[in-house]
């Protein structure tokens, strides 16, 4: 389980830009991505399912946010 100190981090960190994503990621990813940032929240599962249909290269990457969000 995380700590009340990690989860307090968690609730208080931003990716500070997406824009080096671009040259990589679709504006349909990275808006998954930014609206989650924006709204201080972990990917749905909706979210992580778009993200994969879009960029199944991130398939690992999803796993490993569905297991912090798990461990939350």
């Amino acid at each position: 389980m995380l700590t009340d100190k990690v989860k307090e981090l968690i609730t208080k960190s931003r990716i500070v830009s997406f824009a080096s994503w671009q040259e990589q990621y679709s504006q349909e990813v990275i808006n998954i991505f930014q609206q989650a940032d924006d709204e201080g929240r972990y990917l749905t599962d909706e979210d992580i399912e778009q993200i994969v249909s879009l960029a199944p290269q991130l398939a690992s990457s999803t796993d490993r946010a569905k297991l912090l969000k798990r461990l939350s």
